[in-house]
């Protein structure tokens, strides 16, 4: 026997059982695990957080007194934590960020009534005394620049705070955190440009990513059971509290129907929704209509009745029991059937759609088919575990069991085996079929998963304290309650809000820009259209006339014309009604980019042929610029007209005059340029390179600044219209923000493929940022901050009832 005994370093991880055992009867690979974990802890992190958590608990036991909260150096340590938490094990708490939120509220309170104090008594001195106190006025524009510098590092915090309480999976809790955020930004009398870009792009994560839509909470013990009726408008919840409540489907709670005397387990909704079907350790099942009314009392088992299920007509009614037995009942109260033949408790009980075979699992590991009349019909054999739930396909032709051996398995009605899903952990307590038939969900730890019928897992639901016990679908299927041993229930949207995407063209994108009012998104494609979309992802109008992938696409300034340049060596120019205007021919190989003057008279356009063209709007060239090496991969012009930089796959950029004078050449990027763009008042340049970099340069050629996290290449570079931001879309299916500093900002995920281009729209005020991907679709990238606090109150509507 090899026995470890772990040293002070990793007491913490083990400190239920300090010896870990690598006997031949043991578990080699989960032994080793633990070993690694426990190794792995961050001691410091986890003191830390035992501090945090401790001092936490000390404020709410003293009714969240003032004097409890974190001050100064204290205050900034533990939002070190928060923000050191995430990946981390144990994961931050929602106390613990309430905590910390309420003490950098309390102290911006306080630094807020000093400023005033300040602000009032030097308006009380007169101009004699206000110039001798000239040097207290330095002092105190200093300080308010230091608490300026403060606020943004708290709103910063605040903002890292809310992701780090949604990667612990505490969805509400974030929300709640981002929306505060938001709200103090707007509040703010203070400079926080990339605050505000900060706290905008945590809210949008936020908003776009939460699934959890409300808490039922009233219930003081396990959840044991959830289900929607029929309309899907109410919840019913049982528990071990001995109640079922009724809540609407936006949380607020209906009603409470109490007679059982013991645990509530199961819950059944009859077809027409207009009664409610019980079971409980009380050994008893109970009918109640929806005024909570007792209708009947089902007695007839010897020992707890697990499971309650009504049949599709709604006049049978069928008890599970822990005496082995199911039993079939009028809805008056009259015992119809017993079925015997499970050896161990029966767990549920389900009918068919058409109401012909019923059901059962049980603790003896196996599944049951009987007809309606009580014939054994078929025993299915194949868990290891106790057969926990059990649930038919809404077509009767598949059945789902949930088994406490960690599997879903969906069985042929001949006992085939047709596939096996997998838990996450310590065995599956309820699984159900969606109503449209096409995913199946499975209660697993405190989660729930969502599969499709083809066994892709699709989702996790993760928000829960304790076990989850129980789920149930919407009738829409767009909905999934789940009931837990944390004492609440909780809803999920499926989908969320997410972001709007435009889909519909058939190939992978190149090209997105923005129309100069911001209504308007071109996207072009390998399928050698160009589509116009809304901002709510209506296409209107799809431009056809290019004999090859159309490569990139600009709105000319003042709006009314589109350039676009293909792999078929032409520019092409369009009205906004989709009426090709005029065909530029002039280059030999694949043309890769276009830019309009800001005068709108005068289109430059990029090539693989190593040139540069200028053209007025009747296709005439006017110019062609030779000098670089390899093709140029993308061209832009200033704001003010006069230059015009270049990118190539000669690693360099060059800045021109319009007779095609190279005025400086900028060289340090190790690969292809593969995108240039000038800042709102031409005083910088950012380029993007396949060296996975961004670069930012004056017009002198001086580097400033080097954006490195990328890890595939940079494929086009963007400034913000306000010019504080800079926005990179790389290979590596990310976007990422910078401040002009190279700081990063934030980092977006959620494109499926290589990203190809990105745009912002015009409107600061109204900031969406474009990004065309791989995969033939575009998504907006929402930074408006009215409008996503608007939809995050909305989202939170119920639960904040």
């Amino acid at each position: 026997m090899l026995a470890i005994l772990l040293h002070s370093r990793i007491l913490f991880h083990c400190q239920v059982n300090n010896w870990l055992f690598f006997r031949e009867s043991d578990d080699f690979d989960r032994g080793f695990q633990q070993l690694t974990t426990a190794i792995e802890t961050d001691l410091e992190y986890v003191k830390s957080h035992t501090r945090l958590e401790v001092r936490a608990i000390e404020w709410e036991q003293h009714q969240r007194n003032d004097s409890y909260l974190l001050r100064g150096a204290d205050l900034e340590a533990a939002e070190t934590a928060l923000l050191r938490g995430t990946g981390k094990h144990p994961q931050p708490t929602a106390r613990q960020g309430q905590y910390v939120n309420a003490s950098r509220e309390a102290e911006r309170k306080q630094r807020r009534q000093e400023a005033r104090r300040q602000q009032a008594f030097l308006t009380g001195v007169g101009t004699f005394a206000l110039l001798a106190l000239g040097s207290a006025g330095v002092a105190f524009q200093q300080r308010q620049e230091a608490i300026e510098r403060k606020v943004n590092a708290e709103l910063n915090a605040q903002s890292l705070s809310a992701l780090n309480l949604f990667s612990s999976h505490l969805e509400i809790e974030a929300l709640l955190a981002g929306l505060k955020a938001g709200q103090q930004i707007k509040q703010a009398n203070l400079q926080i440009d990339n605050t505000a870009m900060q706290v905008a792009t945590a809210l949008q994560q936020l908003v776009y990513g939460v699934k959890e839509r409300t808490r039922l909470e009233g219930h003081s013990l396990a959840v044991n059971s959830v289900s929607f009726s029929p309309d899907g408008n109410t919840i019913a919840t049982g528990s071990g509290d001995t109640t079922v409540k009724l809540w609407s489907k936006d949380g607020q709670e209906l009603k409470t129907l109490a007679g059982h005397t013991d645990s509530v387990n199961s819950i059944s909704f009859s077809p027409d929704g207009k009664t409610i079907a019980t079971a409980s350790w009380d050994n008893t099942a109970k009918l109640w209509n929806l005024n909570g009314q007792l209708l009947k009392t089902f007695e007839g088992h010897e020992s707890y009745v697990n499971s309650v299920s009504f049949s599709p007509d709604g006049t049978t009614i069928a008890t599970g029991g822990f005496d082995n037995t199911i039993k079939l009942w009028s809805r008056d109260g009259q015992l119809l059937k017993t079925l015997k033949g499970h050896s161990n408790p029966v767990f549920s009980v389900s009918f068919s759609p058409d109401g012909q075979t019923i059901a059962t699992g049980s603790n003896d590991k196996t599944v049951k088919l009987w007809s309606k009349d009580g014939q054994l019909l078929k025993t299915f054999k194949g868990h290891s575990g106790a057969v926990h739930s059990i649930s038919f396909s809404p077509d009767g032709k598949i059945l789902a069991t949930g088994s406490s051996d960690n599997t879903v398995k969906l069985w042929s009605l001949e006992g085939r085996v047709l596939r096996t899903l997998n838990g996450l952990g310590r065995g599956i307590s309820s699984v159900s079929f969606s109503p449209d038939g096409k995913m199946i969900a499975g209660a697993s730890e405190n989660a729930a998963q969502l599969w499709s019928i083809e066994g892709q897992e699709l989702g996790v639901f993760n928000g829960h304290k304790e076990y989850v016990l129980s789920l149930s679908f919407s009738p829409d299927s767009k909905t999934i309650a789940t009931s837990s041993n944390d004492g609440t229930a909780r809803v999920w949207s499926l989908e969320g809000q997410g972001l709007k995407t435009l889909k519909g063209h058939d190939d992978r994108l190149h090209s997105v820009s923005f129309s100069p009012d911001g209504q308007t998104i071109a996207t072009s494609s390998q399928d050698n259209t160009v589509k116009l979309w809304n901002r709510n992802g209506q296409v209107l109008r799809t431009l056809k006339g290019h004999m090859s992938g159309v490569v990139f696409i600009r709105f000319s300034p003042d709006g009314t014309t589109i350039a676009t340049a293909s792999y078929d060596d032409t520019v092409k120019l369009w009205n906004r009604e989709g009426q090709e205007l005029k065909t530029l021919k002039g280059h030999d190989y694949t043309v890769t980019s276009v830019s309009f003057s800001p005068d709108g008279q005068t289109i430059a356009t990029g090539s693989d042929d190593k040139t540069v063209k200028l053209w007025n709007l009747d296709g005439q060239v006017l110019k062609t610029f030779k000098g670089h090496d390899e093709s140029v991969k993308s061209v832009s012009f200033s704001s003010d007209g006069k230059m015009l930089a270049t990118g190539s796959y000669d690693k360099t950029v060059k800045l021109w005059n319009l007779d095609g004078q190279v005025l400086k050449t900028f060289k340090g990027h190790d690969w292809s340029v593969e995108s240039v763009s000038f800042s709102p008042d031409s005083k910088l340049l950012v380029t993007s390179s396949g060296d996975k970099t961004a670069r930012l340069w004056n017009l002198d050629g001086q580097l400033l600044r080097t954006f490195k996290g990328h890890s595939g290449s940079v494929n086009s570079v963007s400034f913000s219209p306000d010019g504080k931001t800079i926005a990179t879309g790389s290979e590596d299916k990310t976007i990422r923000l910078w401040n002009l500093d190279g700081q990063m900002l934030s980092t977006l995920k959620g494109q499926n493929s290589p990203i190809k281009s990105i745009s912002f729209s015009p409107n600061p005020s109204h900031l969406l940022l474009a990004s065309a991907g791989e995969d033939g679709a575009a998504i907006l990238w929402n930074f408006d901050l009215d409008d996503l606090q608007q939809q995050g109150c909305q989202w939170l509507d119920g639960y904040l009832k």
